[in-house]
Order: C-alpha cells, then structure tokens, then sequence
C-alpha cells in the first residue's frame, strides 16, 4: 500500500500533478459550483511546482529541460514579447501568461512522471477523469439542454465548445482502448474490468458523436487507426475497431452524417466559408508581419483590418493551429511550436512497442488532426499530451525493454516513491 512508505517531496508532486490531469477534464467550479472558491486546480499545480522547485534547493536534484522544454519555453517567451507589438496588449498579455502556465506544467510534468507505473497512473487519471465531461455531453444531447445550433452536445467550462470538447475526449479514447485490451488482472476481475472499460470507451465515442465536431470524428478515426496498427494484437485490434465503427454507423444520429457530409461543400457551407475567409486573413498578415504576426491571441481583433469585404461583419479563428500560431506570434514562434509537436510524436513513435506509449502517440495523432482543423494553440490537453508523450520516450530509454501486458495495472507503492 502506499501508506507503507513515506510521501515525499517528488510524490506529492506528482500526485498533484496527477490530480491536475484530472481537473483539466472536470471542470470542477462549473460542475460543482461549491468548489469553485477552493481553485481546485490552481492549488495543485502550484503544490506541484513548489515541490518541484523545493527538491531542486533541498537535493540540488537537477530538473530535466530538454529540447522540447527549451522549444516550448521560447515559443512563450516570443508571445510575452508580442506584447510590446500587438494590435490587442490585453488580449495577448493574457495569452502569453496562459503560455507561459503550459510551458510550466510541461516542464512539471516531464520532471515528475519519472516511472512506469507513474505514466500509467497519469494516463489513467485523465481517462477516468474524462468520463465525466463524457457521460454530462452524452445527457445534454439526450435532454436537449445547452445545445450549440439546436443539436450539438458540450460539457462545462472549456469544453462548453463543442469542438474543444469532442478533441479533448479525442485524446484519451486509445487510453481506454489499450486499458481494456491489454490489463491483464487475471480470472473474473480481469473480465470485469474489461468490460468496464470497453464500456467507457463507448461512452467517450458516443460524447464525440453528439458534438457533431467534423475535426472530433476525423480525429477519433485517425488515432483508432493509428492505436489498431501499433498494437501487438494487430489483427485483433483492426477487427475490434472496424466493429465499433460499424456501431458508429448503425446508431450514430442522422444529424451527425448529416453534418459530416458537407466536409467537402465549402462553397455552400458556412463555416467551410467563413474558414476562407480566416485564411485570406492569415495570409494577409503573413505578408505584413511574417516574422512578429498581431500578438499572441491577437486574431479574432485584427479581423476587421485584414478580412476581405465579403467576409461580412462575422469573425472566424483561423481554424488551423499552425496558422493561429504564425498569424498570432510569427513564422519564427511557429518552427519553434512545430518542432516541440513534431519531437512529442516522435518520441511515443520510437517507443511504441510499450502498448500504454503507442496509445500516446495515437492520442496526440488524432488531438492534433483536431486541432488542424479547430486551432487551438492555448491548449492544456494538447501540452499535457506532449508532457506524456515526452515521459513515455524518456522511461523506455531507461527501460528499453517492453513491458508486459498485466504492467498496465499501476503499482501504487512504485508510484509513491521518490
């Protein structure tokens, strides 16, 4: 048990960044509006990083930076300087401080999921954490209740967009997946809690599914594919998937193919032309400010300088995270957030052959289609699944050998340890 060892500095951190994990998908002073003047969140990712910071001057324990970190860290700094620049200082003020708060929670992350079964408790964290905003979208659609245009489902606070709420559950669907597949707690328990499982994998799909997000469903369908080919059980894992697509396309409501199939009628479509017009914006300011763009979080008040006339009086995000960067903070902050994206999926890609691992790096492959076609750059979901990706790589290369199947029930008193 873990109260058989002493809870120290580097434990507690991690279980409060572990509960922050959880937070980020609880929404807890919208959901339960009693705790909203506990700041549930902000109070664990401070103690995390004061333990951080007091094992570093207590034990001259070094923190693990690394090229990710280091990338990460400019791509902030440069939207803090696009402060002194910006069309909107308030605006990207905010932003640059919101960047520099991921920036934090990466660095935390990566120095404190340091083991195996630390990974394992972390991911399970969010996926347990997840049913929630799960099973609230899933009742919304059913009721009826707070429904964007008449039919698409959303949780509470961040995830009251729908687009926002159907990637963020995008991201722990190949966590389920490999939970229920894989852990092998032995005889009637192992079966139930399969089964369980599967269960809340259902669930997470079915939430997708009544956001009606275009991005959310070309999303869950690229880290399904990308989890069926990378796991051990392959033909097993392609057979289970294509069945639960074939559940998707039998009970799946009218409205959601219905809304799927203008993907490629962007001259009728309205979003689709309001996407357009987000472009030509983009562009625009890429040939005015390549190198410094309109500030961080800058976009939606420099809409009416830089639309064209017939994109009328409605404004858009660009739609496209890559495009929101460089338009926001410039071609520069854009190579250095590309390269933290691009070495995260790295990572989990040279150490798929831990199953939990080739489930990150479908997770942050179908979190980052998502956000190609949503743009969300201030995202705590899309840093914390470079944080988890970045731990996957670094404990297989202390670990290079793969890991058994039944190891994906995480030891408790592993997980305690400094």
């Amino acid at each position: 048990m873990v109260l058989n060892r002493p809870l120290t500095l580097d434990g507690l951190a991690f279980t409060a960044m572990a509960g922050f994990l959880a937070t980020l998908y609880l929404s807890l002073g919208q959901w339960l509006p009693a705790l909203e003047p506990l700041h549930i969140p902000l109070v664990l990712s401070v103690l995390a990083l004061a333990c951080v910071a007091l094992r570093r001057a207590i034990n001259g324990q070094p923190l693990w930076f690394g090229a990710r970190g280091a990338a990460l860290t400019g791509f902030a700094s440069i939207a803090l300087l696009s402060v002194g620049h910006a069309i909107d200082p308030e605006v990207s003020r905010a932003a640059a401080i919101d960047l520099a708060k991921l920036t934090l929670l990466f660095l935390v992350l990566v120095n404190v999921t340091n083991s195996p079964a630390r990974l394992r408790i972390a991911c399970m964290a969010m996926a347990l954490a997840a049913l929630v905003p799960a099973w609230g979208t899933v009742t919304a659609w059913r009721d009826g209740t707070a429904l964007v245009d008449g039919f698409r489902a959303r949780w509470l606070g961040v995830l009251a967009d729908p687009n926002h709420d159907a990637m963020a559950l995008v991201a722990v669907v190949p966590i389920a997946l490999t939970i229920a597949l894989n852990d092998a707690s032995g005889g009637a328990r192992r079966g139930l809690g399969r089964m369980l499982w599967l269960g809340a994998t259902g669930l997470l799909v079915a939430a997708i599914v009544t956001t009606h997000s275009r991005g959310g469903a070309l999303g869950l369908a690229l880290a399904c594919a990308a989890w069926a080919t990378t796991q051990r059980r392959r033909i097993q894992s392609i057979a289970f998937v294509f069945v639960a697509l074939l559940a998707v396309a039998t009970f799946a409501p009218s409205s959601f193919w219905a809304r799927n199939e203008t993907i490629g009628d962007y001259e009728t479509d309205a979003s689709a032309q309001g996407r357009l017009h987000a472009w030509t914006v983009v562009g625009r300011i890429l040939e005015e400010r390549p190198l410094i763009g309109v500030g961080a979080g800058g976009f939606l008040t420099a809409w009416p300088r830089y639309a064209p006339l017939e994109a009328g009086t409605t404004r858009y995000v660009p739609h496209n995270v890559l495009l929101e960067v460089a338009a926001e903070e410039g071609l520069p902050a854009l190579v250095l957030f590309l390269f933290a994206l691009v070495a995260s999926l790295r990572g989990a890609w040279r150490a798929r052959r831990d199953q939990l691992t080739a489930a990150l790096f479908s997770a942050l492959a179908g979190y980052l289609l998502c956000d190609l076609t949503s743009g969300y750059s201030v995202s705590w979901y899309l840093v914390a699944l470079c944080g988890l990706c970045t731990c996957a790589e670094r404990v297989a290369a202390r670990a290079p050998v793969a890991l058994p199947a039944r190891s994906l029930r995480p030891r408790l008193v592993e997980a305690s340890g400094g």
